[in-house]
């Protein structure tokens, strides 16, 4: 039967524990998010598919996160406790700190209880779940939307289509190229004027559908043979597996997606570590949460006045040092270098002896000595300095000059506005270094099994870690802004300072300005940090990644493409192009007209030769057929073409958007789009470059009514709401970008819109706060 001080610690430790669960699941749900959200706006995946993956991430991120947000919680609780010299209060009354362990150990075991449910029962299925997602995403393409001058050539095996025209309203295309490649040395290539795209989805059929259409085939080998037909309608059945992939999909199970019983049954048959190593796993990082209780109790205990900061701090050194030792350790299992047992036992093994050796040495302390007698040293060394300057000071025969200098009195920044600014710099700073080092985190988890399998050194994956910093910090700046402002003015509204300074005279809006001024400034350097350190350091961080993962580094021809639009009305289509030689192996180029839309002209050359002092490609060994001339045939050895682009046009190095600054990124989009690529995702980055830096200037706004809320609720309040927020925001950024991506929305509007609605609400918020 829990008494009434058990209840008392439980009630003061569940609410934190839940808000460190919330804080650590949340910021590496975003990193899984952010990881995700290119595969699958890449694959064109539908938004019920996207939040399906991201819940069923869920319990994944939570099997980390509750024993996590477990010792943050125990810590922040007890550090409470102890800045209010409650511990100091029962260590009085004859309560011993082994009685305190009763509360946290029960828990604990509710936390151990939550946990291994999750990664026994839940975590199996749900990371199935996520593969065969991932499984019927790459396998279906019917959500792909058709935009024009877009080539689709993944869409269909040995299909592409270019649509030039999508008028609104009429349901049809205009100005459609169809290449057949099934034969590649005879394609068949039709232009027709309207086509459409009939989907009948009871009777699970596809087919396309061309009007006023021209087909043209002919063997490269025989170019004499060529042959035209002009049909009024042609309908083109289509692969029904691409629109209507199969209902029963049966991916393998991997180790982690096997129950407990399939593991064991899996290990009896193989005999292969990574089967045991798995079993360990189910029950070592539940069993974390005793451990983690255990060791917060002997942390938090210290009579400090800054009890949640210092929770925060000790929170993430225990939490880093625990799991990269278990990451570690898992890695040597797998591969056969260590045991099992060991692999994933060790951390829990270290730490449960360092946690009750701590225990023990902070029982035995006494009353006010603190850790250690940390608390203790700091009175020492005072006196100590204190007596240094007397000494110093009582030195004869020293001349002292005195300069008095004018004391000037600011308007701006006054007294309050310092204080103000002081006390958010000190929580953004605390929440900031949080946030960076639990993504850190998430990181180094994902990049060190790579690291054990491929043999790379500890420094390169150090090196990666420091050019992903940047990145890191971009990301997490507003959502620091966002937390500051309102733990700040919650904690000065609970120690009634907002309320002194409204006896004052001074308004809440004048309160705010300090806050609102870094949140400009903070917007500020985040642009400054995408425009001039991201792009450098991204690129390096991807090639580190690249390398620490075994996987060569993409740099030229986008998507592997061997259609491409001219810069007139040319479609080119080749079988390879040698950027370094600047030669092409089997080139068509086919010349059009739009109105009437048909071929004017159609070369094919075996070879084609770049040569830079004429200023022109030398085709050889191909024919020609001019259609305006009636189809006039002409085979050359050697003709030299001057009206083609040069060879720098054809090579599109591949760049992400946050690898390039805004102009950059300008001037590769046109020319993506120039050359026929799908640049819609990328003109949502374009817009996205000027939108996302202001992030922190709104998070700023939104958080002040939330700050001024009635009631003296505390930093855990603000935490709490932040967390809500932020999460609103950060799905908010990613659904809007993802229908702009899908051309569901134009790209100016799914890059600004997150601003603007949470702009709107924290104005409303603001003119309705009581002053």
């Amino acid at each position: 039967m829990l008494r009434i001080l058990d209840r008392y610690v439980l009630r003061e430790v569940f609410p934190s524990v839940i808000l460190g669960i919330g804080v650590f699941t949340f910021v590496i749900l975003l990193n899984e998010i952010l990881r995700f959200a290119q595969r699958i706006v890449s694959q064109s995946a539908s938004l019920a598919d996207t939040l399906s993956i991201l819940l069923h991430l869920l319990p994944s991120v939570l099997c980390l996160t509750i024993p996590m947000g477990f010792l943050l919680g125990v810590l922040i609780a007890l550090g409470r406790l102890a800045a209010d010299s409650e511990i100091i209060a029962m260590r009085a009354s004859g309560v011993s700190l082994y009685r305190l362990l009763i509360p946290i150990l029960v828990a604990a075991t509710i936390a151990w209880g939550a946990s291994s449910y999750l990664i026994i029962k839940v975590l199996p299925d749900s990371n199935q779940h996520v593969r065969q997602l991932f499984f019927k995403i790459l396998t279906s393409q019917a959500g792909t939307e058709v935009r024009p001058r877009v080539f689709y050539d993944r869409l269909f095996p040995n299909l592409m289509f270019l649509v030039l025209d999508t008028p609104t309203g009429v349901g049809y295309w205009e100005n459609v190229i169809l290449a057949d490649l099934s034969e590649p040395q005879s394609p068949r290539v039709t232009f027709a004027s309207q086509g459409q795209l009939l989907i009948d989805a009871e009777a699970r059929t596809a087919t396309f559908y061309l009007k006023d259409a021209e087909l043209h085939q002919v063997s490269h080998r025989k170019p004499a043979e060529y042959q035209r037909q002009v049909s009024k309608e042609i309908f083109l059945p289509l692969p029904t597996h691409t629109f209507f992939p199969p209902e029963d999909i049966n991916v393998p199970r991997g180790a982690r997606e096997l129950s407990l019983s399939q593991l064991r049954q899996s290990y009896a048959e193989t005999k292969l570590p990574i089967y045991l190593t798995e079993i360990h796993k189910k029950f070592s990082i539940p069993f974390a949460c005793f451990v983690f209780g255990v060791l917060g109790l002997a942390l938090g205990i210290s009579n400090r006045r800054d009890g949640r900061s210092w929770g925060f701090i000790v929170s993430l050194a225990v939490i880093f040092t625990y799991y990269i030792i278990i990451d570690v350790g898992e890695n040597m299992a797998v591969t056969g270098r260590l045991s099992p047992f060991l692999g994933m036992w060790t951390p829990n093994i270290l730490l449960g002896g360092m946690a009750i050796a701590l225990l023990i040495r902070a029982a035995r302390e006494s009353q006010g000595a603190g850790f250690f007698g940390i608390d203790r040293l700091w009175p020492s060394l005072a006196v100590k300095l204190h007596a240094l300057r007397k000494r110093r000071a009582s030195t004869p025969d020293r001349t002292i000059v005195v300069v008095r200098v004018p004391r000037i009195s600011l308007r701006f920044p006054n007294t309050l506005d310092r204080y103000i600014g002081r006390e958010f710099a000190r929580f953004f700073l605390l929440i900031l270094v949080a946030l960076v080092s639990v993504y850190i985190l998430g990181l180094l988890i994902d990049v060190i099994a790579d690291a054990f399998e491929h043999n790379i050194k500890g420094t390169l994956v150090l090196q990666y870690l420091a050019f992903a910093q940047p990145q890191i910090l971009f990301h997490m700046l507003p959502l620091a802004t966002l937390m500051a402002t309102l733990v700040c003015f919650a904690i000065l509204t609970k120690t009634s300072e907002i309320t002194a300074a409204k006896a004052g005279g001074i308004s809440l809006y004048r309160i705010s300005v300090p806050v609102i001024l870094i949140g400009i400034m903070v917007s500020a350097g985040c642009f400054a940090l995408q425009e001039y350190w991201l792009p450098y350091a991204n690129r390096r961080a991807a090639e580190l990644r690249d390398e620490i993962k075994n996987r060569p580094v993409q740099t030229h021809n986008v998507l592997n493409r061997q259609w491409m639009m001219g810069e007139g009305q040319e479609l080119y289509n080749y079988a390879y192009y040698d950027s370094n030689l600047q030669k092409f192996s089997g080139l068509a180029v086919y010349k059009f007209q739009t109105d009437p839309f048909t071929i004017t002209e159609r070369l094919y050359t075996q070879e084609a030769q770049w040569a830079s002092e004429q200023g022109a490609w030398i085709f050889s060994r191909g024919w020609r057929r001019n259609f305006v001339e009636g189809g006039k045939h002409e085979s050359f050895e050697t003709l030299l073409i001057h009206d083609m682009e040069p060879p720098s046009y054809f090579v599109k190095e591949v760049k992400r958007s946050d690898q390039m600054t805004y102009m950059e990124l300008t001037r590769y989009v046109d020319d993506l789009q120039q050359a026929g690529y799908d640049v819609v995702p990328l003109r949502v980055a374009q817009h996205a470059k000027f939108s996302f830096p202001l992030a922190a200037m709104v998070m700023a706004l939104i958080a002040i009514p939330f700050s001024f809320s009635p009631g003296k609720k505390g930093a855990l309040y603000g935490i709490g709401i932040a967390i809500a927020i932020g999460l609103a925001y950060y799905v908010t950024t990613r659904v809007f970008a993802f229908m702009g991506e899908m051309a569901f929305l134009p790209p100016v509007l799914a890059a600004w819109a997150p601003n603007v609605l949470f702009s709107i609400a924290a104005l409303y918020g603001l003119f309705n706060v009581r002053t």
